[in-house]
């Protein structure tokens, strides 16, 4: 009962115009990640540091790009397909294949507006990609 009661008041939180949500676009402020150390970044005092809903879809992008896509049951449908876009035949269809996993994750969320701009750095069999986001409540980056 009080899991759904909780409930109930969040969504109407969520429905109702607070300044908070309509400064960060539905993005409430979640857990700073750490992703070199795999764990969530603590204060001095223990508690976990809170990041606002900006840097918390920030957060969300670099979780999506770093899971690979059906690497288990709990990832279905998030995550891109890395190993499968590795095994083109050639640098171009890499590349395009690449383009296509990663737009496809990031457009999966409604509150992305556009994935552009791809480049590509290859030196040996190390590929580097960028692009550039734009979120529809912020500016891209």
């Amino acid at each position: 009962w009080q899991k759904a009661r909780n409930y109930t008041r969040y969504s109407r939180f969520l429905q109702c115009r607070h300044p908070m949500i309509r400064r960060n676009r539905f993005f409430l402020p979640a857990p700073l990640f750490d992703f070199d150390t795999g764990d969530f970044v603590r204060d001095g005092a223990n508690r976990v540091v809170m990041v606002n809903g900006r840097d918390a879809f920030m957060l969300w992008v670099l979780k999506t790009l770093q899971t690979q896509a059906g690497a288990c049951q709990s990832y279905y449908g998030c995550g891109i397909d890395v190993e499968a876009c590795l095994m083109e035949p050639t640098r171009d269809a890499v590349q395009s294949a690449l383009e296509r996993t990663i737009s496809e994750a990031l457009l999966s969320n409604p509150h992305v507006d556009r994935v552009y701009n791809f480049e590509y750095l290859w030196k040996g069999n190390e590929l580097t990609t960028s692009f550039i986001i734009k979120p529809k409540s912020w500016e891209a980056f």
